[in-house]
């Protein structure tokens, strides 16, 4: 994953106050930190930060924060939303080492029709997500799910996700991805312990 790059500015003020005017004029108070770097409160552009993440790799976009004349690679994490006009409130950018994996949660992406759907059954996507320790510079976009071989009442766990090389699963294992559902007054003609688990 390529990353991009930043522009990032100091700020002194912290206050309610002083936030409310950085976002009237179009800017995200933000902070700085990571291992090896002081918490550093910061301002970022509002419309640069939205159309970064809102590429195909979304908050796992690796962003080059440029500041005070230095290059600081980091992952914005933990970002407020205002509930109602849905824009970024604050974000918190985590500066990473390329050589030491990060956790960060990767989208889980459908593929085929299941048989069990097409004798009556009901998809349930139970996991949208899946929480993964992987290299910066590895960060898949998404995890696939082929769902072709899914009869009624099967399920695939965490577990049985193929996941690409270097690319560790840190969720629960165990834990169910995609439930194929019995509809009542319909037999299942595989296990029900998918459906019986998602209840």
């Amino acid at each position: 994953m390529a990353d991009v790059t930043l522009a990032a500015a100091p700020r002194t003020d912290i206050g309610s106050r002083e936030s409310r005017r950085l976002r009237r004029e179009g800017r995200i108070p933000a902070v700085l930190y990571g291992t090896d770097v002081d918490a550093t409160q910061i301002t970022v552009d509002a419309h640069d930060f939205g159309h970064i993440v809102a590429g195909h790799a979304g908050y796992n976009t690796l962003i080059t924060l440029q500041l005070d004349g230095e290059d600081y690679l980091t992952l914005p994490r933990e970002t407020q939303i205002h509930p109602i006009r849905l824009t970024v409130e604050h974000v918190d950018f985590v500066k990473v080492n390329p050589d030491v994996k990060v956790v960060v949660d990767v989208p889980v992406h459908l593929a085929g029709e299941s048989i069990g759907v097409k004798s009556g059954g009901v998809l349930d996507q139970v996991q949208t997500s899946l929480k993964v320790a992987v290299s910066p510079n590895s960060i898949p976009d998404y995890v696939e799910v082929n769902v072709t071989d899914l009869d009624l009442g099967d399920q695939c766990r965490a577990e049985d996700v193929k996941l690409p090389s270097g690319v560790e699963l840190r969720s629960d294992p165990r834990q169910s991805v995609v439930v194929i559902m019995v509809p009542r007054g319909l037999k299942s003609s595989g296990s029900t312990e998918g459906a019986e688990a998602a209840e």
